[in-house]
């Protein structure tokens, strides 16, 4: 490689230059429009002056197109007026000015060159590739109406959900449950596919078990069952346990027999024992049979005891048959996508972004098109690609196919990137691809002066990535950069004492895992940001410069870089602990995920539903901003409520008459929302998000037949949000302007942008490559992917996140001006030991792979490197070893000051710490709950197993509810319905509908049915268990739910129970066991601690002689028959799910719904009492089989709700 000089660089031919972070990139590729637009360069000028449209540039992102457009522009325009005054103040322009021979000609073609630059041929890969399909239709033969899809996930899930269905839901349940053990779901089977589309990755390494003759799921589980059978059968016929114990430990390697001692291997034996004398009904097979695969067994096998090692051998098979099921499966998935994918593309005209890619590639130059090639070229004689590192194979292979000679003048390619910054692999882009070509390439050239930081952050930098291979494989080198003489005052000062530009936060006391290091390190940055506030506040925190001596520190100065929105999240947290607010630049939140947009909707089903429900719970949105108390004057005020029913008559007729914006517009005036939104600068994005909202309702309004759709539209957006295009930039949030406030961005969002300070606190923390995964990328290198993983592949998987974490960890460091911080301290990938003389796994990381130059380390000897490492740079690095945070405290604010950042424009202002104040405060815990939320977490101890049905493990049978229609009809009953949530849902939904003094009519029936996917063979069958079911007695008086008037009934009674009183699990559990045996005997409570609403839906409330009951429906399968459902196996699975807590709070929130409506209401002479119907049990004839009912003391739910209701 050669050192560039821009202004001689050939222009013709194909020629790579690798322009390191900070060495000017883009005003480099600026230099090079200019020679071409005025055909500079003497010798090495090309061979005739282009105009903007015969120079195609090509970049990755819509956002890099319009800032190159931009200053393109702006350099253009300049050098425009340099030319005219006849000299220049930049020392390159002054050059290129030495080289024109006829300046008004180059002034007149800079003017023209200015005015068509938006019109110039500046595209994204995609938009390039779109605009030659669209101008060459019938000559590629292609369709005319192409849809685009922005977010080509769309119709990947829908092909993988289509396969699922398809293929799936017709198999036995063995099968399933082998099938979900790599997949639980759709998704997750995407998710393994995911990387062969994007990659182009059609052929999945061949298994030597599968035969390709035929696939068949059914064949090949069957393999596995043989396998299985033919392994009992070596183990029990010709096995015997002192001779396998033997082999194993006289033939195994001498560090494999701690692991295979005899207690181990009594062990193992004798479980395996149990299982080979078993019948096989499955494919489960025993953990500790994987310890006798010949692959983990590793026994010379020059031996006589050949027997044993067959029996090795086929237990390894067994294994690989398995994984080979597997691959059987992605094979299947693969041909399945092939064949929709077609169908997609030429059926219904629909592709991808990167489809155009692929057409343009084998429509236009795989079948050498030489006209088509020719009408480029004439179009566009120079291609200059930008980021070139970022390019795939067959993007690539369109552009080589253009400018495939080194000799011919009259064309050119030149590539520009930095294979250090290659960090999108995730989007395709692979580095492999990239140093395939540079080896390929006559002529490379490299920048090498730093323009962007001081001259210690260069020489940092320099010295940290100052060992061999710094990113692991030596087709991406490092070549030092030099720093320019323009920075070489850049200093940063507080107090007047000189920071050292990089600086290492070092946590050397113990090993720690990685949250642990995560923890730490998110609470030392909140520290020292928060004196650096304190600092800037006092104008005491300096940056100086060439330009200016010195400049006071902004808060918009300081970046926090990190991985991903995880740790965004957590950095902003602690940071919003002491009050210091922040910007996130990579949010991806659209409009549609904000509380404004519900409460818009809210607001647009009042309008369109106009009744009192929905409009008293619109009043209470953002619109409106009535409480609770407003809330019941409106329902205790007839001549309100007409007032506001006049007033949402007149809202419809608004939006009926202008638009919606301007209904929204009325509302928001009338009530003075801007004033009180504006006045809270927490709430200035709720305006914003509310305007904008009501511009994206207005637009799509005109594309509406109605207003019911537009709200069906709203309501879609807003509940399936993975379905919208992720790329639609004008859902994306619009932020109030906070470009004052410290930022916080990712790496990859970063790339491309610069900071004066950047902290990197998480940037030690790596993850550990046990599959290939999808944000692994493939080596496209070979012909096949390989998912059967051998160890050497897993090793080269991780070598390549290796290489990755170092390219992230350059970008981020690179992004520096003046400082940068980062996070470092002896990680431990897991719990393993803490003890600090053990080494660690740091050097897996890329810091601990540059730092311990990739060897293990104790924390001691990371303190020696580090040591070692700032004297070798002159003390441009320096660490500081942070103070041990105790595990047992509590974390307390022990900040002296704390900083509110209002405007950049003001002067930042410190509010007096007053007393140490414990962070999880009231707002921590009050939030709303329910009933399933308080028992979620119960502890079962051992005396509780025997209330535990093994059958109630699962929620959803899944062979009952795929397989019901294949029930002979004598077994469709109760017993035998479907059982899990589906079918709790089902009954729920039909007795709340339901009249208990009328036969249900079939059709309403079969329509629920079908509504729950239920077999209609099942219609008769429920008729009948109905009919059982409002039959039945439920008490000794013979009363039946046919019995009750519907008028003496309300279903779904919705009930929100105001917790003033902090609700520990402990109290509570503490006072229901007192009171209530059934309490006394359940699992005890684990829920996180409470205060606010406790909400919940009773089923049915009933009216019966002067008394009120409550009542809920049970679906739980207790056993095959009704001899199952009596009142001690009611009350054991009453206990295991603790339904007592259910009715206990159910009956609170019932009496004081009762006490509030009923005049002389009291519990003893109005309650009447809790009734449990346990449907499946009910047989027509006994109260005393499959109900249970119960009614608490008075004393207990006086003292309950005093409980709850009472304030600490």
């Amino acid at each position: 490689m050669q050192n560039l000089d821009i202004l001689y660089l050939p222009l013709h031919g194909i020629r790579l230059i690798e322009a390191p972070a900070g060495t000017g990139k883009t005003y480099n590729l600026i230099i090079i429009y200019l020679r071409l637009l005025l055909n500079l360069g003497t010798q090495t000028a090309f061979s005739k002056p282009l105009s903007t449209k015969n120079i195609l540039i090509v970049t990755f992102t819509k956002t890099a197109v319009h800032n190159l457009k931009n200053r393109i522009k702006e350099n253009i325009r300049q050098f425009r007026l340099d030319c005219i005054q006849g000299y220049s103040t930049n020392p390159i322009f002054s050059k290129l000015l030495s080289q024109i021979y006829d300046i008004n000609l180059s002034i007149n073609l800079l003017r023209i060159a200015e005015k068509e630059i938006n019109q110039s041929a500046i595209f994204t890969i995609h938009g390039f590739c779109q605009k030659i399909l669209v101008e060459n239709t019938i000559e590629l033969n292609m369709l005319f109406d192409l849809t685009i899809i922005e977010n080509k996930l769309v119709p990947y899930q829908k092909i993988c959900s289509d396969f699922w269905r398809r293929n799936f839901y017709k198999l036995p349940l063995n099968i399933i449950q082998l099938i979900q053990t790599f997949w639980k779901n759709p998704e997750e089977l995407l998710k393994d596919i995911i990387p062969y589309i994007y990659n182009d990755l059609t052929t999945i390494q061949h298994s030597k078990f599968i035969d390709q003759s035929h696939k068949n799921i059914s064949t090949y589980y069957a393999n596995i069952i043989d396998c299985i059978d033919s392994i009992k059968k070596e183990w029990n016929t010709k096995i015997q346990q002192h001779d396998l114990i033997k082999i194993i430990y006289i033939h195994n390697k001498p560090n494999h027999r701690k692991k295979y001692n005899k207690k181990n291997l009594d062990r193992w034996i004798e479980i395996i024992n149990q299982w080979s004398i078993q019948p096989t009904s499955n494919h489960t097979i025993p953990n500790e049979l994987k310890q006798f695969r010949s692959s983990v067994l590793i026994i010379n096998k020059n031996n006589q005891n050949f027997q044993k090692l067959f029996l090795f051998d086929l237990i390894e098979q067994l294994y690989r048959r398995i994984e080979s099921f597997q691959l059987l499966i992605l094979h299947m998935v693969m041909d399945d996508f092939q064949h929709n994918l077609y169908n997609m593309h030429y059926t219904r005209s629909q592709i991808t972004f990167d489809d155009l890619v692929k057409l343009l590639l084998y429509n236009g130059f795989k079948n050498k098109n030489n006209k088509l090639i020719k009408n480029i070229l004439e179009q566009y004689p120079v291609t200059i690609i930008d980021e070139f590192q970022d390019t795939d194979q067959n993007q690539y292979k369109i552009f080589h196919t253009l400018y495939n000679t080194h000799t011919d003048q009259k064309k050119c390619l030149i590539l520009i990137g930095d294979p250090k910054q290659a960090i999108y692999g995730f989007r395709g882009a692979n580095i492999f691809t990239y140093m395939q070509i540079r080896q390929s390439l006559h002529y490379k050239y490299y920048l090498n002066i730093n323009w962007r930081s001081s001259p210690g952050m260069v020489n940092a930098i320099n010295q940290l990535f100052q060992v061999p291979n710094p990113f692991v494989f030596k087709d991406i080198s490092f070549i030092p950069s030099i720093p320019s003489y323009k920075n070489n005052k850049h200093q940063f000062l507080i107090h007047n004492q000189l920071q050292s530009p990089l600086c290492f936060w070092l946590y050397s006391h113990e090993c720690i895992t990685m949250n642990n290091y995560k923890t730490i390190m998110a609470q030392e940055c909140s520290i020292v940001l928060q004196n650096l506030l304190y600092n800037i506040h006092n104008k005491t925190a300096w940056l100086e410069n060439n330009i200016c001596k010195k400049k006071i520190l902004q808060t918009s100065d300081i970046a926090i870089l990190v991985r991903n929105h995880s740790e965004a999240s957590l950095i902003r947290s602690e940071l919003l602990k002491r009050n210091i607010p922040t910007t996130f630049l990579s949010s991806r939140r659209n409009i549609f995920e904000t509380i404004e947009s519900y409460e818009l909707l809210l607001l647009i089903r009042a309008i369109l539903f106009p009744k009192l429900d929905t409009i008293c719970t619109a009043l209470t949105t953002i619109f409106f901003k009535f409480n609770a108390t407003d809330v019941e004057n409106i329902h205790n005020n007839t001549f309100r409520w007409e007032q506001i029913f006049k007033e949402f008559s007149e809202y419809y007729l608004i939006w009926k008459n202008n638009n919606i914006l301007s209904m929204i517009k009325k509302i928001l005036f009338r009530y003075k929302i801007p004033e009180t939104l504006l006045s809270n600068p927490s709430e200035k994005n709720s305006l914003i998000n509310i305007l904008h909202l009501g511009e994206l309702l207005n637009d799509f309004s005109k594309q509406c037949h109605s207003k019911h759709s537009l709200m069906q539209w709203l309501e879609y957006n807003i509940y399936y949000p993975q379905n919208q295009n992720q790329s639609a930039e004008h859902h994306k949030l619009r932020f109030n302007d906070d470009h004052h406030l410290i930022k916080i961005s990712t790496i990859h969002q970063s790339k491309g942008l610069e900071f004066p300070i950047t902290y990197l606190p998480f940037i030690s923390c790596y993850t550990n490559t046990k599959r290939f995964s999808n944000n692994q990328k493939i080596l496209q290198s070979t012909p096949y992917a390989n998912l059967l993983q051998s160890s050497s592949t897993l090793d080269f998987f991780d070598l390549e996140r290796l290489s990755e974490d170092l390219r992230l960890l350059y970008v981020a460091i690179t992004r520096s001006i003046y400082h940068c911080s980062i996070g470092i301290a002896p990680i431990i990938y897991k719990s393993r030991h803490k003890n600090t003389l053990h080494t660690t796994d740091l050097h897996h990381s890329a810091l601990g792979y540059l730092i311990q130059n990739k060897k293990p380390n104790t924390p001691q000897e990371l303190k020696q490197c580090l040591q070692k490492l700032s004297i070798s740079s002159n003390k441009n690095i320096t660490f500081r070893i942070i103070s041990k945070i105790s595990k047992k405290s509590k974390l307390y604010c022990n900040c002296t000051k704390t900083i509110n950042i209002t405007n950049q424009t003001k002067s930042l202002h410190a509010k007096k710490w007053q007393k140490p104040i414990l962070w999880k405060t009231y707002n921590n815990i009050w939030r709303y709950t329910s009933y399933s939320e308080l028992k979620k977490n119960i502890i079962t101890d051992s005396s509780s197993t025997e209330y535990l049905n093994i059958q109630n493990i699962f929620d959803f049978n899944f062979d009952d509810y795929i397989n019901n229609k294949k029930t002979p009809s004598n077994l469709l009953t109760a017993h035998t319905f479907p059982k899990g949530k589906v079918c709790g849902m089902f009954f729920h939904d039909l007795f709340k509908f339901l009249n208990f003094r009328k036969t249900i009519n079939t059709r309403s029936l079969q329509t629920h049915m079908e509504r729950y996917n239920i077999n209609l063979n099942w219609t008769i069958p429920l008729q009948k268990w109905i009919y059982t079911i409002i039959n039945t007695p439920i008490n000794s008086d013979y009363l039946t739910l046919s019995k009750i008037i519907p008028e003496n009934t309300q279903t779904e009674l919705k009930f929100s129970l105001c917790i003033k009183n902090t609700l520990t699990p402990h109290k509570l559990d503490k006072l229901c066991k007192y009171y209530d045996p059934l309490s006394l005997r359940a699992p005890i409570l684990n829920f996180e601690t409470v205060t606010g609403i406790l909400h919940g839906f009773i089923d049915l409330i009933f009216y019966w002689k002067n008394k009120y009951y409550l009542l809920d429906y049970k679906t739980n399968w207790l056993g095959n028959n009704n001899n199952f459902y009596t009142q001690t196996m009611i009350e054991k699975n009453m206990i295991q799910y603790r339904y007592e807590l259910q009715y206990q709070l159910y009956t609170i929130a019932l009496h004081r719904f009762l006490q509030h409506k009923i005049q002389s209401y009291t519990y003893e002479k109005n309650f009447g009492g809790v009734y449990y119907l346990f449907i499946r049990g009910m047989n027509g004839l006994s109260f005393n089989n499959g109900i249970y009912f119960c009614r608490p003391s008075w004393e207990f739910i006086k003292t309950l709700d005093y409980f709850i209701s009472k304030k600490n």
